[in-house]
């Protein structure tokens, strides 16, 4: 069988290595980078600062049939290569957890146009998911029952090569997709509602948002040129445990509680700070 697709000449990019240092104190989200050699500079590259364990896939694993086993929270770093290529990962979960699976790769400068699924330990498909934020998959889950699961994760055309690159953050706990109104002044605490999957049966809570007055952390770098600051990439809010004070100069923090152990709600693109900041 003649497959036209399979058929097409691999372009293999040139590797090259680099370390970066993270600092224990860097606020979570997107940071930019880039290389400079005698011909010039690349374009600016995002790379993520994130908040869960990381790990980076291990391919003879990763195979149909034979998963990947990980454990929740994490964060796993892979690519889809060659075509046709498919990752599975496989984990523990309990009944009635809220389980979220969301994918990195488009967002990030990358081909990938990823498809989800979950199934069971019988192989029967519990939940799928595709488009979420663009064209980068989102899975949202009840887990029907104790037990272990399997994720899959493939382009949906079945295409694949170096530059498919992905990060899948697989987690438990509610998911926040919007807040109303969507937006506050530095230093007030606005009355919101957060809205999203695990939430409870009306799908939203009303809570207090509490907004920093230097919400980017950057009151002690210095203006440039016309009197603005640059921010080193765009600083992505988080919604903090329930009880726990907010964190001035990184974040906006809020609580998402309720009876019984406060839960935590995953770190949201409803405040994304603008790269400049007057």
């Amino acid at each position: 069988h003649h497959n036209p697709i399979a058929q097409q000449a691999w372009d293999y990019p040139k590797d090259m290595a680099a370390q970066f240092k993270i600092a224990a104190d860097a606020p979570v989200g997107v940071r930019y980078w880039y290389c400079t050699t005698a011909e010039g500079a690349t374009q600016l590259r995002p790379f993520v600062v994130g908040d869960l364990p990381e790990m980076i896939e291990e391919e003879a694993n990763t195979t149909h049939g034979r998963p990947q086993q990980v454990a929740l929270p994490v964060t796993i770093n892979g690519r889809i290569f060659p075509r046709a290529d498919l990752d599975e990962f496989a984990f523990d979960a309990k009944a009635g957890e809220h389980l979220s699976c969301e994918v990195m790769s488009q967002r990030l400068g990358h081909k990938l146009d990823a498809k989800l699924e979950l199934r069971d330990a019988a192989g029967k498909l519990v939940a799928e998911g595709d488009d979420g934020q663009g064209r980068d998959s989102l899975l949202l889950a009840t887990i029907p029952a104790d037990g272990r699961y399997v994720l899959r994760i493939h382009d949906i055309a079945f295409e694949g090569d170096q530059d498919y690159v992905y990060r899948l953050s697989l987690r438990t706990g509610p998911y926040v997709t919007h807040v109303f109104p969507a937006g506050g002044r530095r230093g007030s605490s606005p009355m919101v509602r957060v809205f999203g999957f695990g939430l409870g049966q009306e799908g939203f809570r009303e809570q207090r948002l509490a907004l920093s007055a230097d919400i980017l952390g950057i009151s002690d770098r210095p203006p440039v040129g016309n009197g603005l600051r640059a921010v080193p990439g765009s600083v992505m809010s988080s919604l903090m445990l329930a009880g726990t004070a907010a964190q001035p100069d990184t974040s906006a923090a809020a609580s998402v509680g309720g009876s019984g152990t406060p839960q935590r709600a995953f770190p949201t693109d409803v405040f994304v700070s603008s790269g400049f900041q007057l």
